[in-house]
Order: C-alpha cells, then structure tokens, then sequence
C-alpha cells in the first residue's frame, strides 16, 4: 500500500473557530504560560490562541525545527500536545487502509502525531478532504484502530471556521450525560472532542457498552443530532420487518403476473418486507373461485413462489451471521493480527454471509486492557478497525 505522508499543517491550525482570539503571551494566565514553559523549556516562538474564554486555550511554539502545538486549561494542564505535520511521519497501515476503503479519492489535508509527556507518540490526527469538497477529522491509536470520526456537514468555507479539542467525562454539559445514563446506564466512556463552529459548539461522545461502541453528535442543549453503533451487536443489521400492501400500492410487475396466471382474482391482503428500511420482498394473498392462493415476489417484483399455507413466510434476511471461534480465523487474518497487534488475544468473532458465502468476519480481541474490532473481508484481508 502507497504510504500517506503528511504535506500540511496541523489541523489545529488550519481550522479555528470564528469566535477563538488570539491573545498575547502576558495576557494569557501565568498557570496557562508556564505550564507550556516547563513542559518544553525550549519552546521557541510561543502563541496562545483562547478556544474557551478564560478555560482553555491552545499554544503553538517550535522546539529546534520541530513546530508544535499543545492545549491547556485553567488549571495549567496540558490535554493534549501534537507534532504538527512532521517530516516523515507515517500512518499505521490499518489507518491508510480505513481511509482509501471509506474515502477514495480523498486528500490528506494534515496529519499530527498525538505525543504523550515523555514525547513519545500515543495517536494520529487526520484531516481529510472528500472528493466532494467535505471534511473529515479522523482520530486514531499508535495500531492505526478508529477512536472517533467526525464527518462535518457541508463544504468548508474560504475562512476558518472551527476548532477541535478532546473533553472528559466530568466536563460534558448536564444534559448530554443525562441522555448517555438514560439510554445505556453504565457505560465506558470511549473519546469525546468539542468541535466549535462558527459560536456554535457540538459534542463528539463514543461510549462503550456490551461490546458495542455506540457514537453520538449532540449540541449543548443535549440533543441527539447523529449517532451510530459499531462493534458486536452494531446497529440490528438483519433485521427484516414488514407492513401491509394496499391494493392500490400493488406494483405494476405484481399486478401484470396476477392478471397472466389468474383469469379472475380478488384481492384480499398483501405485505411488503423490508430490511434495514429497504424493500426485500412482497406478499399478496388472492382469491380465485373460492380458493386463497399466497403469492411471494421478490424486491424486483419478479416472481418466486405461490402456498396455500396462510403461515406467512417472511424472507430471510439476505445478510446472516454465524459465530466463528478462534481457530476459524483465516491464516491471512492471523498474520495481520500478529503483526499490528502484538500478544492479541481472541475475544469473540462474527461470519457474515450472503447466500450461505462468508463475505465478512468482524473479530474482538484483547492487547492488555484494550479492546479492539477489527474486520476482514472473506478472504481474510484486512479492511479496518476500531478500538473498543
């Protein structure tokens, strides 16, 4: 795979929210100027720009050539510090990889390395721009496995107009940890970043509960603007649900096969099913010279059977899972795990299918205390993964 190297700056620095000013070092707290200076006593050319007025701020400085950047708050500590676009830097290959699967054709804008105290780099930064001209942040670990993703609406104006910074749990606003206790109770709490845009501030949350993350946006008043669920149980893909068909909705295809096979029919009932919100199949039950007649069609209105059986047949869904143990996963898959994750142990793992061919295998494992999900295709080469 073609490496990814980073060309631009930071995207701290490229995308600042209209209402962050920037301030002069003696106007900034003495707690906020010096806990930069300790930390990097050789931090030249320092400037603070205030993100939250009299809370939080970032700093941008160079050390040697190195240019870099670091948020802190009130208190003097430092949240988060980057290297802003370093020569060389390099994703992970699994990062490279989620983004050429998901995003093809985008262009890398920035990528920053995420250094903890110890300089020593625990994450990735990436802003990408789609081919449709959209932005997307992308936060991930030193395996390359997604933290969090922020796909912004629209397309970005000529002037800057955001801002982005981490947040922990005990500083999200009232209302959204009460929606987070409402619908999962307990939970691990995963990632949450701020992204301010234009004034306006939006909360970026995953959230960790029964081996599925679950990802919300909100705004400051606690609602929900978008959410997602990844992992085990993401989402209930295969379910298939259905509602009935009147007679004056019968697709023409349905109605002409009806009219071909039965000279006189009476209409009494129908269904269409669905799954995942598209339609898979449809039902209509007639009545010819007395006798009920059960025919099914296909999503296509194409023909597939007719029963006298009045138990309705509801299609199966056209993706189905199976568990798979460890000694099911692919040697392909094996060797990948082995190589980025190194002492990965084997959680749980899913097979898709579509018409009884595995397509997908979705695998949890365990590197120490952390969780991960990463998935294969079906011949067990890597697509992407997901830190838990």
């Amino acid at each position: 795979m073609k490496k990814i190297a980073a060309v631009f700056f930071s995207l701290v620095c490229l995308i600042s929210s209209c209402n962050v000013k920037d301030v002069s070092t003696e106007t900034v707290p003495q707690t906020v100027s010096s806990a930069v200076r300790k930390a990097y006593p050789e931090a030249t050319d320092l400037k603070f720009t205030e993100l939250e007025a009299n809370k939080i701020w970032i700093s941008e400085f160079v050390v040697k050539i190195q240019k870099m950047s670091a948020v802190v708050n009130n208190t003097g500590q430092i949240t988060e510090t980057y290297n802003i676009a370093r020569i060389g830097v390099v994703l992970p290959e699994s990062a490279q990889k989620f983004i050429t699967t998901n995003y093809p054709e985008a262009k890398i804008v920035s990528i920053d390395e995420q250094v903890n105290d110890q300089k020593k780099v625990i994450g990735y930064k990436v802003l990408i721009k789609t081919k449709e001209g959209k932005e997307v942040v992308m936060l991930f670990d030193t395996t390359g496995s997604l933290t969090l993703l922020i796909a912004k609406d629209g397309t970005p104006s000529t002037k800057p107009e955001s801002n982005t910074y981490a947040i922990e749990p005990k500083d999200l606003p009232e209302a959204i940890k009460k929606v987070l206790t409402e619908k999962h109770g307990e939970y691990k709490y995963l990632k949450g970043v701020v992204m301010v845009e234009n004034g306006k501030k939006t909360y970026h949350v995953v959230v960790s509960k029964e081996m599925v993350n679950f990802e919300y946006t909100f705004d400051e008043n606690g609602t929900i603007l978008k959410s997602s669920s990844s992992g085990m149980k993401a989402d209930a893909p295969n379910k298939v649900t259905q509602k009935e068909l009147g007679k004056n909705d019968i697709p023409g295809k349905l109605k002409e096969y009806l009219d071909k096979t039965y000279k006189s029919w009476d209409y009494l009932k129908g269904l269409i099913f669905y799954e995942n919100d598209k339609v898979a199949g449809y039902l209509t039950v007639v009545k010819v010279e007395g006798k009920l007649y059960y025919v099914y069609f296909d999503a296509a209105g194409g023909y597939l059977k007719t029963t006298a059986e009045t138990t309705v047949e509801t299609p199966k869904p056209t993706v189905q899972e199976k568990a798979i143990e460890a000694k099911d996963i692919l040697g392909t898959s094996k060797e990948y795990l082995t190589k980025n994750y190194a002492g990965w142990v084997f959680v749980k793992g899913v097979a898709k299918l579509k018409e009884n061919k595995i397509y997908q295998y979705l695998i949890a494992i365990k590197v120490g205390d952390s969780l991960y999900y990463v998935t294969f295709n079906g011949d067990g080469k890597f697509l992407e993964a997901r830190k838990g």
